[in-house]
């Protein structure tokens, strides 16, 4: 307070003195001047003085109400402390003319692109004071991720992960600049990448809750960058600030509301959809993508069709007219390499026509290739593992003849199963192996008792015929009457070492179905896990929309559990032929 009244003081001296001289060059001017003290000084009875003044000018500038000017427009001013006073702005703009830059530091010698340097800082709504504090040429670093205070010893400060680290100096140069805050201890302050010195002298500042803004390194763009005490990402849009649904970091950027791009979109990493919601490749959003996660199609995407196909092609050929004419049903088409004007037949297409699952093409051979052990199974969950190329049919129900028609398949006789052919005329025949199911008044080879039944569905008639029997019989009887010679057979038994071990064999088979089981239990366990995190998300979520939405990630989880059976036990087997078990072939 000394300083402002002596201030005032010499400011009335001067305008004293001023005065006198005033007066002694005109009588009346000192009036005036001796008037105008008066009016301008007001003496308060607690010891203040209030200066009333309508305009001053000193050495060309102007104070004029509100005003500061001189003739050029041109003020220089030095260093300014300004105290707002309660509930008032700090500096207000006026209308600035056709001014295009409101405050220009281009002058001012200070670095460019660095908050401390420019001294310059941004405050926000709720983060009056950003500086948590800093360690004064002290800090210490051993090319690593980790700094610390001067000796190891605990720092004292209030930091958290995502907090804003600037290393002002060190002796290590390349060191110096803005980190963030990965993890800390109270001692031990992790920060997102390496230092590459080993120094004792790091001066470094620590930040909460700024947004950075840092120019090119010369060879990267510029960049800006959130530091959040929460360790929250930066958010960009949206009328409200929103909690992050996927654990997001200061590090990482949340999109409050819709996002528009006009051009492409790379992503050089993962992009995740929640439930229910779709990637739509047109205005109408058709087709489009869409994540599901309900019943049985949890944990599944789907693609939504507006039209009625999918074409698969090379680029090169995204242009042409392919000619498949509408489909009644969503149908998947793809397409050779030849260009379709050449050539508008090589293709094939996958649908279902709403009984029936459908698969055509337009030309050529459908060839099932395959690499190593590849073969094809047809109602069956796995093969043995020895064989390669090879189709494999599980037991079924036998069909109907249909004209046009003939079929192969599977069932049991005896408990093992037999591939059987069948005609339009409903002609079934067993192709393999050999029956126990035959008459008692049957006569059979003691040694190898093959029974082959042959069945006419329409008729009613089932015929055995005992293969191996008859044509021993018909042999003996050829050598009675001399038409073969003893060392000539129509019949003959080779033995040679099996090629195939049973055991082995029945083994292999349990061995894939306790995988089975095993992959079945680790399935349940791991969904048990993720279901124990949706509810634990579900107690600590505040929103009812996201916790409406987690509840039903969670319903979805638990159906899904619900849906996953357990395969039984598999339960080795003897062979069922009796002449196989006579040769001893059975289980160890």
């Amino acid at each position: 307070m000394k300083n402002k009244y002596l201030v005032i003081l010499v400011l009335s001296l001067g305008l004293f003195w001023g005065s006198q001289a005033k007066a002694a060059e005109s009588p009346i001017a000192s009036t005036k001047v001796t008037e105008a003290l008066v009016d301008a000084f007001s003496f308060q009875t607690d010891g203040t003085i209030e200066v009333s003044v309508d305009k001053l000018t000193v050495d060309n500038i102007v104070i004029d109400g509100d005003s500061i000017t001189n003739a050029s427009n041109d003020i220089t001013i030095g260093n300014i402390t300004i105290s707002a006073l309660t509930n008032s702005d700090g500096i207000v703009f006026g209308s600035l003319g056709t001014a295009g830059i409101g405050i220009d530091l281009s002058g001012s010698g200070l670095g460019g692109g660095d908050l401390e340097y420019l001294g310059l800082t941004v405050l926000f709504e709720g983060n009056a004071d950003p500086e948590i504090g800093s360690w004064g040429s002290d800090g210490v670093s051993n090319g690593s991720t980790t700094i610390t205070d001067v000796g190891g010893a605990a720092h004292g400060l209030s930091l958290a992960a995502g907090d804003l680290v600037h290393i002002k100096d060190s002796s290590t140069s390349a060191d110096k600049g803005f980190y963030r805050i990965v993890s800390d201890d109270g001692t031990s302050v992790v920060v997102d990448r390496a230092l590459s010195g080993s120094d004792t002298d790091l001066d470094v500042t620590f930040y909460k809750d700024v947004i950075g803004f840092f120019a090119t390194d010369g060879t990267n763009g510029q960049r800006i960058m959130n530091y959040s005490h929460q360790d929250k990402p930066l958010q960009i849009g949206g009328d409200t600030l929103a909690a992050t649904a996927h654990s997001l970091g200061s590090e990482d950027v949340l999109i409050g509301d819709m996002l528009e791009v006009n051009g492409s979109l790379f992503a050089d990493g993962s992009i995740e959809l929640p439930i229910a919601r779709h990637i739509g490749f047109k205005p109408n959003n058709f087709p489009r993508l869409l994540s599901t996660n309900a019943g049985a199609q949890s944990d599944t995407m789907t693609m939504l069709l507006g039209v009625d196909n999918v074409f698969i092609f090379g680029n090169a050929l995204s242009s042409r007219q392919w000619d498949t004419g509408s489909q009644t049903n969503p149908t998947v088409f793809i397409f050779s390499g030849t260009d379709p004007d050449t050539a508008n037949d090589e293709w094939w297409s996958i649908t279902h026509d709403q009984t029936d699952a459908l698969m055509e093409w337009g030309s050529g051979l459908l060839s099932i290739m395959g690499t190593g052990t590849a073969n094809l199974g047809i109602g069956v969950a796995s093969s043995s593992g020895t064989e390669t190329n090879t189709i494999a049919i599980g037991n079924g129900i036998p069909p109907a003849g249909v004209a046009n028609q003939s079929y192969l398949y599977a069932r049991d006789i005896s408990a093992s199963s037999e591939l059987f052919g069948m005609d339009e005329g409903g002609n079934e025949a067993q192709l393999t192996g050999n029956t126990n199911e035959y008459p008692s008044d049957m006569v059979v080879s003691a040694d190898y008792p093959y029974v082959n039944p042959r069945k006419q569905i329409y008729a009613g008639v089932k015929t055995y015929i005992s293969e191996h029997k008859a044509l021993e019989l018909l042999q003996d009887f050829f050598r009675t009457q001399g038409i073969l010679q003893a060392n000539e057979f129509i019949i003959k038994h080779v033995q040679f070492a099996p090629e195939h071990n049973w055991e082995s064999n029945q083994e292999k088979q349990r061995l894939r179905r306790e995988q089975k089981i095993q992959d079945a239990q680790d399935r349940i366990a791991q969904l048990d896990v993720e279901i124990a995190a949706k509810i634990s998300k579900i107690d600590i979520e505040i929103d009812l929309s996201k916790k409406l939405e987690l509840n039903n990630e969670r319903n979805a989880l638990q159906d899904t559990r619900a849906s996953i059976v357990i395969p039984s036990s598999y339960a080795k087997k003897n062979p069922v032929s009796q002449w196989l078990i006579s040769k001893g072939v059975k289980l160890q």
